[in-house]
């Protein structure tokens, strides 16, 4: 009895004073007990929670993986859950919290509430975010570099090309004009040469 005593009291310790959003949840997701720290993640009171489910602080594409899960936990599938989920607040800001939740049975093993502990993420979730938009950037910066290359190089190639072609018909035009040279100084000498036959 004393045991029991000391182990309710160390809970009721944690429960109000520990640095996690906790709640004791009815089976019909009523909340039934929330502490202080739970208060000031979701921004109600504790009288105003109380006549509240989770449902209505619950942000709408969270809601049927929490309660499937809550299903499964009622019927014994799991012995608890964790999940990051979205809550909206009373200020109806929405703010990420990791929520462990776990079931409560009496001594025949009839479920009797449900515990909650949740833990405000919403910094968390914001350094994500951000890094996750710094990676796009990078992302996108790096696919423009990528493209400013192959359009410089598609220019180089091209540039070697037109070189290239310049550099052929230079060689043939300087090819053409040796041939004239050659074929004007041949005639040149066959006319010296009929020429003095010629006379002699």
């Amino acid at each position: 009895q004393e045991a029991l005593r000391e182990s309710e009291e160390r809970f009721r310790n944690i429960f109000e004073e520990g640095p996690l959003g906790m709640a004791i949840v009815g089976l019909d997701y009523r909340i039934m007990k929330a502490n202080t720290a739970l208060c000031d993640i979701l921004g109600y009171s504790e009288e105003e929670l109380t006549s509240l489910t989770f449902p209505q602080f619950t942000h709408p594409d969270d809601m049927e993986a929490d309660v499937l899960m809550a299903q499964r936990l009622l019927k014994g599938e799991i012995p608890f859950y964790r999940m990051d989920k979205r809550y909206i607040r009373k200020d109806e800001r929405t703010i990420w919290g990791t929520l462990t939740a776990t079931i409560i049975r009496d001594q025949g093993g009839e479920p009797l509430y449900y515990l909650w502990m949740v833990e405000d993420i919403s910094e968390r979730k914001r350094a994500e975010e951000e890094l996750r938009r710094l990676n796009q950037e990078i992302e996108k910066e790096r696919q423009q570099i990528e493209a400013r290359n192959r359009s410089l190089e598609e220019k180089v190639r091209e540039r070697t090309r037109d070189l290239r072609l310049a550099n052929e018909e230079l060689r043939e035009r300087n090819r053409q004009l040796l041939n004239a040279r050659a074929q004007a100084a041949t005639d040149a000498l066959t006319g010296l040469r009929n020429h003095r036959a010629f006379h002699e």
